[in-house]
């Protein structure tokens, strides 16, 4: 069983172009929430210089050498997430995925079609998933984690086409 307390999505732009953006979670083919998304920085508390003294150095992996930590570059992404509501008690709330969000969690995103947005690169993805805490005699809370986690693209299954119009870029994302 996990909770889904915060969704971030980097959108590919060459400059200025959303101050926000619409999006709908799914739970299997069922809306379980739709949220408004605003700009927000996954990369907060990541940038330390221990961090980046990390991403110079290598180690000899199976396959070649590989940086002991990734560099954290933000690229051409521009980052738009959402929080779950607070519930009573100021503990965070999250969308609740029984069987885990593996095979699950989904996500439609509308992108208005812009000069500034690069179609071509696929969007990438970031959650945070809460965990359980004991709290008072006998209850629990969810409490989120600090740091954002990335979701593999291997574990996403990402559709984009453009609708009718040719005005919007519609992008549909399974997680399998």
């Amino acid at each position: 069983m996990e909770r889904l307390c915060s969704l971030a999505v980097g959108v590919a732009l060459a400059g200025r172009a959303y101050h926000h953006l619409h999006a709908i979670i799914l739970h299997d083919t069922h809306r379980a929430h739709q949220c408004q998304l605003h700009p927000c920085n996954v990369f907060q508390g990541f940038r330390t210089r221990a961090r980046a003294l990390l991403s110079r150095q290598w180690e000899r992996g199976p396959t070649g050498f590989v940086r002991r930590a990734d560099p954290l570059l933000p690229g051409p992404y521009r980052f738009f997430g959402w929080q779950a509501p607070a519930v009573a008690g100021g503990a965070c709330g999250g969308l609740l995925f029984p069987q885990g969000l593996c095979g699950h969690l989904g996500f439609k995103l509308r992108l208005r079609r812009t000069r500034a947005l690069q179609a071509e690169v696929e969007p990438c993805f970031y959650i945070k998933c809460g965990v359980e805490a004991p709290c008072g005699a006998l209850g629990t809370r969810l409490v989120p984690p600090k740091h954002w986690s990335p979701v593999p693209r291997e574990q996403l299954r990402i559709t984009s086409f453009i609708s009718s119009d040719e005005r919007f870029l519609n992008v549909d994302v399974r997680w399998v």
